[in-house]
C-alpha cells in the first residue's frame, strides 16, 4: 500500500509542476506581449530622432554655408577679387582701343 500512496505523491507533484509550468508560460507570453509593444514603440521613437537628427545635421550645414557666404571677412575677398577683375577687364579693353 506504501508503493500506491507513493505513486499518487508523485502524480500529484508531477501534476502540481505541470501545472505550475503552465502557468509560468502564459506569464512570459504576457510579458513577451508587453516587451513586444515597447519594442515597437521604441523603434518608433529610434525612427523619429533619426529623421530628425539628419535634418537637423542638413540644417547644420546650411549654416555653416550661409556663415561662410555673410563672413565679412569673406566678403571682402569677394569684393577685393571682382575689383581685381574689372581692373583687369578695363585694362584689355584699353588694349583693343589701341
Amino acid at each position: 500500500m506504501d508503493n500506491m500512496q507513493d505513486l499518487k505523491l508523485l502524480c500529484y507533484q508531477a501534476e502540481n509542476n505541470v501545472l505550475l509550468m503552465v502557468e509560468l508560460y502564459n506569464n512570459l507570453k504576457i510579458e513577451y506581449e508587453k516587451i513586444k509593444v515597447i519594442n515597437k514603440s521604441l523603434k518608433e521613437t529610434i525612427d523619429t530622432l533619426e529623421k530628425k537628427n539628419k535634418t537637423q545635421a542638413d540644417e547644420i550645414v546650411k549654416y555653416k554655408l550661409t556663415g561662410k557666404l555673410s563672413d565679412s571677412q569673406n566678403n571682402t575677398d569677394i569684393k577685393l577679387k571682382i575689383n581685381e577683375l574689372v581692373r583687369d577687364i578695363d585694362a584689355c579693353l584699353k588694349l583693343i582701343d589701341e
